[in-house]
């Protein structure tokens, strides 16, 4: 098992683990409700046999959020160094290995 990609802005996670323990992967991830008294809830996005349809569903989903947090961002929600770091993010998504 391995963390390939976080956008700790997004807040988005893919991880890579073998077939045969995607199971288990998914079921330890369910049971994890805190992580250093943070509060989390995990949503499955996408299920897939390569990184490349996992990168492609990634990507869409940081576009579609960068653009939500650039209004926000109008708003004075979100600073533009955060906006930023988002932004970065999606280079180190598309530079994923297959």
């Amino acid at each position: 098992m391995a963390v390939k990609y976080v956008n700790p802005v997004t807040k988005l996670c893919v991880i890579r683990c073998s077939r045969t323990e995607y199971e288990k992967v998914w079921a330890a991830v369910t049971f994890i409700t805190n992580m250093r008294g943070c509060p989390l809830f995990f949503n499955l996005l996408d299920l897939s046999g390569n990184i490349r349809c996992c990168r492609s569903v990634t990507l869409e989903y940081d576009k579609a959020k960068i653009e939500l947090l650039k209004l926000s961002s109008a708003k004075n929600q979100i600073t533009p160094a955060q906006l930023l770091a988002a932004s970065s993010c999606l280079e180190k998504i598309s530079q994923l290995e297959m």
